[in-house]
């Protein structure tokens, strides 16, 4: 876990706000009693989860993809290569969604916005230590030699669990 108590308390804030403005359906479905609080998100999302990721070409069109999401201080944050469409759809708009299931058990959904770093970047450094510590490799010396890293600045996020009592 990398969050400071205060990053706990906005991201308890992101959490509230969105549950308060969920559709009559939703709401149906993310019951009070089947919501995860920031603690419970957090202490879940310790280590690398795999999470599916939408963007959007140039044309309008949706794409999505897995990849292999860390949540450090609040935040999802992913690596892919600066030349990915992916990347590219990011820079042109960086309107993202991600999400992260486990059957029906539980869920993760995140839309924001794409904050996006390269290897001389605070941040890409920060990623480029906490890579070699999940992974035992320097990410910046991988084939291809161009990583790049996406934080997402969270606008609404909900969670669901069936049972929260089990995480």
């Amino acid at each position: 876990m990398f969050e400071t108590g205060a990053e706990i308390t906005e991201l308890q804030a992101i959490l509230d706000r969105s549950h308060a403005r969920l559709g009559a359906h939703a709401a149906a479905i993310l019951t009070p009693e089947r919501r995860l609080s920031a603690q419970q998100v957090v202490s879940y999302l310790t280590g690398m989860k795999h999470i599916v990721v939408g963007t959007v070409t140039s044309g309008g069109e949706p794409r999505v993809g897995a990849v292999d999401g860390h949540f450090i201080h609040g935040r999802f944050w992913f690596g892919t290569g600066r030349s990915s469409f992916r990347f590219q759809h990011l820079l042109r708009s960086p309107a993202v969604s991600a999400c992260h299931l486990v059957g029906d058990d539980l869920g993760i959904v995140v839309h924001g916005r794409a904050a996006l770093f390269g290897p001389d970047a605070p941040e890409g450094e920060m990623m480029r230590q906490h890579f070699i510590a999940h992974y035992g490799s320097d990410p910046y010396t991988w084939p291809g030699g161009n990583a790049a890293w996406v934080r997402i600045d969270p606008v609404t996020m909900t969670t669901f669990a069936m049972d929260p009592s089990k995480l």
